[in-house]
């Protein structure tokens, strides 16, 4: 801390001013220069203070004063001293300045002791600076917690609202503007600078005096703006709105960060938080920040992501490489545009009406060639003339999910196989209304990457159909829905083929009639790392095939026995023992478990919730560290989804 020494201007002769040295600088470093100039500057110094004490009137030869009387000079007539010793050493040929408000000459009383010697100026010039160290600590802190109570109520008053991440941003924004036009509130810019210059002073002056304040009190807040911003853009969208409530001087950069935002993905904000989404208005306003950054936009199930809306953020980023709107209300028409104006590489749509058989014929083959993975559930006019023109056009194809075409038979399978893409493929989702054992015959003989299948009303699958699958050893996901041709015999020999079911983790035979006991046992023995299963439905099963499955499927998150009437329950009590990962039970509409035992379960674990006989909850879902629980989802820690 500089010991400051404002400049003085003495009148000299003809009323001109002198300029006089710099106006910061110790009373040390002005020593040293003065003894440096000369040999003899140490006596001509103690001569110029002679003078310059006689030109304020002081008696210096006085030396009977008591002890009272003989001490040292305050730190007002140090300052005056050295700054008049100064100004006689650099001018030699003028008379020194006489002080302030008193005349040259004029009689004073005997007031202090004789003339110091350079120790006394040094013993002086050391309190000085000490005492004002210790004031500008005191003043230091004394800002800093003004500013920061200043910033933890703005932060409760930004908890408190549910506003959306837009409308926090903006409304900190508007009033960092305001209070930095003069209302008496620093701005976000000025708060954090003030921060970083006060940290930096205590860091320094730690050892001095005051309260103990070390660099420990350097926050988030108080790092370079740069830094603060790479930080920001490192988190997701959500987590970006919580820090935007914060205080403003994140609010400040939280709009820097969403405007390099790769990713808005509104189904993960609402899986994972009970909060109001963004409105059509407000997600525009973020995709126009974002728009050179912005790659992926996930919306699903949003009525307000009206085909007007679409065009208009399709316009406003046109690097966007995953276009995800599953059942939101576009047209045929947006579907076009975005595959002429974007280079797609992931496009996912659901239940487009106006979607016909023969549109990605009109669509150029160059707007096609790059997309890698394509969705679309539930688009009834869509047939197999529609996979064949994708199958010719998507050279990179490695995701395809077809649930709800009705119409796709063995042509569109064919077309896939003949183009060579079942070879890449490592998701397929289809509905199986009007495929037999021939399609799956040849799924299983060129799908050998296929991690994900999906086949829903597979009512025309066989035994040998569902042998062919054997192949498919990589298979993590597999759903059967609705199988009612196949029996519990041909699970035997699925699962007992060399090495399939090993990496299996969700399972779903729902409305699988066929599948009873020994069928699940041999699922047990093979899938040991299944975290789902789900076989409503399956009549044939009893307590024999669901207790084999839990002694021996220890990693199971999820349990759904919905429609089970042959269970009676004895597995039951054994669940906090055998499975103590189980977050979620499903017995709805198995009469013969008991309330009780279930109830003794949930004693036993707090963390599970059972889905009871009526479909109520016998637990309110509870969020744990392994997933969220919330819109009807489990969300496991690596990222896999499970229905509830």
């Amino acid at each position: 801390v500089d010991f400051h020494l404002p400049p003085r201007s003495p009148p000299s002769k003809g009323g001109d001013t002198q300029e006089v040295g710099p106006a910061r600088v110790t009373a040390r470093e002005r020593l040293a220069e003065l003894m440096d100039q000369d040999p003899n500057s140490r006596s001509r110094l103690l001569q110029r203070l002679a003078e310059a004490r006689a030109a304020r009137g002081i008696d210096t030869s006085a030396t009977d004063q008591s002890p009272t009387q003989q001490r040292s000079p305050t730190w007002k007539n140090a300052s005056s001293a050295v700054r008049s010793a100064s100004l006689s050493c650099s001018s030699d040929d003028e008379p020194p300045a006489p002080s302030r408000g008193r005349r040259v000459g004029e009689q004073t009383p005997t007031p202090h002791s004789a003339v110091p010697t350079v120790a006394d100026l040094e013993g002086t010039v050391d309190r000085v600076e000490n005492e004002v160290r210790s004031a500008h600590i005191r003043m230091v802190l004394a800002k800093q917690r003004a500013l920061r109570s200043q910033l933890t109520r703005r932060a409760s008053r930004r908890r408190s609202s549910d506003a959306s991440f837009t409308d926090s941003a903006d409304e900190c924004c508007e009033g960092n503007g305001r209070h930095g036009s003069g209302h008496g509130s620093p701005g976000a810019d000025g708060a954090a600078i003030q921060l970083q210059d006060h940290a930096r002073v205590m860091t320094d002056l730690s050892s001095v005096g005051g309260e103990d304040q070390g660099p420990s009190e350097i926050t988030l807040i108080g790092l370079p703006p740069e830094l603060i911003d790479r930080v920001l853009r490192l988190l997701s969208l959500d987590e970006i709105q919580q820090a935007a409530a914060t205080c403003s001087v994140f609010a400040h950069h939280c709009r820097s960060a969403v405007s390099r935002c790769a990713t808005i993905d509104l189904v993960w904000l609402k899986l994972r938080k009970k909060r109001r989404l963004p409105s059509g208005h407000a997600l525009l306003r973020l995709a126009r920040r974002a728009a050179g950054a912005l790659r992926t936009l996930r919306v699903h199930n949003e009525p307000w992501m009206d085909p007007d809306l679409t065009l208009a953020v399709i316009e406003a980023c046109p690097r966007i490489r995953a276009l995800d709107l599953m059942y939101c209300p576009v047209t045929s028409a947006v579907i076009g545009e975005a595959l002429r104006t974007l280079d797609l590489r992931e496009l996912r749509v659901g239940a487009v009406h106006d979607l016909e058989s023969h549109f990605f014929g009109n669509v150029d083959s160059e707007n096609l060639a790059s997309l890698e993975t394509v969705s679309l559930q539930h688009c009834e006019m869509l047939a197999d003339e529609s996979v064949t023109t994708l199958a010719e056009s998507c050279k990179r194809l490695s995701g395809l999910d077809l649930d709800g075409v009705r119409l796709l038979s063995m042509v569109g399978i064919r077309a896939l196989s003949d183009y060579g893409h079942l070879h890449n493929l490592v998701s397929l989702s289809l509905d199986g209304e009007d495929l037999d054992d021939v399609a799956f015959l040849t799924v299983g003989e060129a799908a050998l990457q296929l991690r994900t299948l999906h086949v829903s009303f597979c009512e025309g699958l066989t035994d040998v159909g569902l042998t062919a699958l054997a192949p498919l050893v990589h298979l993590q996901d597999l759903r059967l829905r609705k199988g009612t041709g196949f029996t519990d015999k041909a699970f035997v020999n699925l699962f007992t083929s060399p090495e399939f079911g090993a990496e299996l983790r969700v399972l779903d035979f729902s409305e699988c009639s066929g599948l009873a006991d020994t069928g699940f046992g041999s699922v047990a023995l093979r899938a040991r790392n299944l975290v789902s299963i789900t076989s409503a439905w399956c009549w044939e099963l009893t307590d024999v095939g669901l207790g084999a499955l839990f002694c021996n499927c220890a990693e199971l998150v999820k349990v759904d026995v919905t429609g089970v009437k042959r269970l009676e329950g004895g597995p039951v009590l054994s669940i906090p023992d055998l499975l103590p990962k189980l977050r979620i039970l499903s017995v709805k509409e198995v009469n013969k478990i008991k309330d009780d035992e279930l109830h003794a379960v949930l004693t036993s674990m707090p963390q599970l919730t059972i889905i009871g006989f009526y479909g109520e909850s016998l637990r309110e879902v509870d969020t744990s560290d392994d997933g969220w629980y919330m819109a009807g989802k489990i969300v496991l820690d690596d990222g896999l989804v499970l229905d509830y």
